[in-house]
């Protein structure tokens, strides 16, 4: 298990080139079954993936990162296999994020489109850094919500004494569409709150799991294979909370909190 812990600028410096790479290999099934830019019907040309407007490639990081993010929002720390998973699974289906361009249609397509419109491929890897790092801070700084401020608020408004040990928290990761918890399976042995962050409708939902009600999470949940811990991922929803192997959160709902 390696554990990333630091800023963002420093987040980037270290995963920015292995995360462009990652997308040309993810990508690379899809455009040889494309076989042609799908904006100008080239099979001659060198083909790329582009991201498509608005699953560009720091939104997708962003979407990962800001459940990570400790010390008020000024360090992430993550477990870099977990992010390399949700970074892979934020590109499926990979027709919904990527459109295979020839390289003239790609620049095109960046310039008109892309949060990325001011670099290129002509630009040095420093420069893309610094551009990415950019939009990262901008999203980071309209973000309403984070895991302290969630727990600040559900507290203030309900009298009750959750912290980050007994809790845990998800922003929706708009780029899979679901919420993503992965708690150490020890977590359940003891009463464990859930926080769920809807920053569309501005609504926490809090659910509270008694302790030892989930006996075996290994049965019920996917694990992940270098710890002991559990994938919890829930589709967004307002009325239905199920986990993606069939557990059912929803009798567990304390209270929904707008803000």
């Amino acid at each position: 298990m390696a554990i990333f812990e630091g800023t963002t600028k420093e987040f980037i410096k270290f995963i920015g080139g292995y995360s462009r790479n990652k997308v040309q290999y993810i990508s690379r099934k899809h455009r040889k079954k494309t076989g042609k830019c799908e904006e100008c019907n080239s099979r001659t040309k060198k083909l790329d993936a582009a991201h498509i407007k608005g699953k560009e490639r720091p939104i997708l990081i962003f979407n990962i990162l800001n459940n990570y993010f400790i010390d008020n929002n000024k360090t992430i720390r993550i477990d870099l296999q977990e992010f390399e998973d949700i970074f892979v699974e934020a590109h499926e289906p990979i027709e919904n994020t990527i459109r295979i361009l020839c390289k003239d249609c790609h620049r095109e397509y960046d310039s008109k489109n892309s949060v990325l419109s001011s670099v290129d491929e002509n630009n040095d890897e420093q420069s893309i850094e610094e551009k990415e790092i950019e939009i990262i801070d901008n999203l980071l700084n309209s973000s309403k919500i984070n895991k302290s401020l969630a727990i600040q608020l559900i507290n203030d408004k309900s009298n009750l004494s959750l912290n980050n040990q007994n809790s845990i928290f998800s922003n929706q990761n708009n780029s899979v569409n679901v919420w993503w918890l992965e708690p150490n399976n020890t977590k359940f042995d003891s009463e464990m709150n859930i926080i769920l962050n809807d920053s569309n409708d501005c609504s926490l939902y809090h659910f509270k799991i008694p302790a030892n009600l989930i006996a075996n999470p290994v049965i019920l949940f996917e694990q992940r294979k270098e710890r002991e811990a559990s994938k919890i991922i829930i589709p967004i929803s307002k009325t239905v909370f199920k986990d993606k192997n069939g557990f059912d959160f929803k009798p567990y709902l304390i209270d929904k909190h707008n803000y």
